[in-house]
Formats: structure tokens, sequence, C-alpha cells
């Protein structure tokens, strides 16, 4: 089987690079902090993405974690 051809490199991707309105989309499934305190820590440009004011329109203060 000499006539195969070779796997491809795999890709590596930039995902400080994804579209502002794609990063929204996943950003108003997170809770409050998730998204300050994971998502929007990873780079400026998904922390951009973590201010936009539509994400803040409704907070849900039940989720929250309990310390003991």
């Amino acid at each position: 089987m000499d006539d195969e051809l070779p796997l491809p490199s795999p890709e590596t991707r930039d995902w400080s690079e994804l579209p502002l309105d794609a990063l929204s989309v996943v950003f108003a499934n997170l809770h409050a902090v998730d998204l300050l305190m994971g998502a929007g820590r990873l780079c400026s440009s998904w922390l951009h993405a973590a201010k936009l004011p539509h994400l803040w329109r409704c907070i849900d203060m039940q989720w929250r974690i309990t310390m003991s």
C-alpha cells in the first residue's frame, strides 16, 4: 500500500480569534461566576466579550457555591 496519502497534520486553533457574536452566544449559557472567573480571564478578547451588557441584564442569584 505504497500509494496511501499521508494524514494531514492536526490544525491548531487560536480560540481568542472567535467572533464576538459567537462568544456572546456561548457566554450567555454560563453562570456569572464562570463568566468572570473562568472564561473572561482567558484572554483580552474573551474578557471583552464577558463584559457585553446583554450578558448582565439578568443575573441568577439562586446559583451559588456553598463553602463548608
